[in-house]
């Protein structure tokens, strides 16, 4: 029988978010969210894997929150142009609702939380985009 998990994964991600919007993704370290959060490295470790799986976790869970959100006022409205304003609030309702979320959801750039990822897991630099002779 596994032993009872004896910690919040969502306190930790708290933990691991306020560090990322104080001073950077850099500084999302195993050893700084253990001592903030007041749980052992080997828990962080066994619930996230890595220190890129937290600071990639962290970052996932503030874009649900998010796209839950959004999708939520979205589907609240049944006037099609109301529904697009609703869209359109969900960034500052967001931002009210979930400060530290959307401080780290909209600030840390995709590169920034990557870094040296596998090649399998990097998006594809060159984009398909339109051109004048596709428009």
């Amino acid at each position: 029988m596994p032993r009872p998990q004896v910690y919040d994964r969502d306190a930790i991600l708290d933990v691991a978010e306020e560090l990322a919007i104080q001073r950077g993704v850099k500084s999302v370290t195993i050893r700084a969210v253990s001592e903030r959060a007041g749980i052992s490295n080997g828990a962080i470790y066994h619930a996230f894997g890595s220190r890129g799986g937290l600071a990639g976790r962290a970052w996932v869970r503030a874009a649900r929150r998010f796209l839950a959100l959004q999708k939520e006022a979205v589907d609240a409205e049944d006037d099609p142009v109301r529904a697009v304003i609703a869209a359109a609030d969900a960034p500052a309702v967001f931002s009210e609702q979930y400060p530290s979320s959307a401080r780290l959801w909209l600030s840390i750039a995709r590169d920034e939380l990557i870094g040296d990822a596998p090649p399998r897991y990097r998006p594809n630099s060159a984009r398909s985009t339109p051109t004048s002779a596709t428009c």
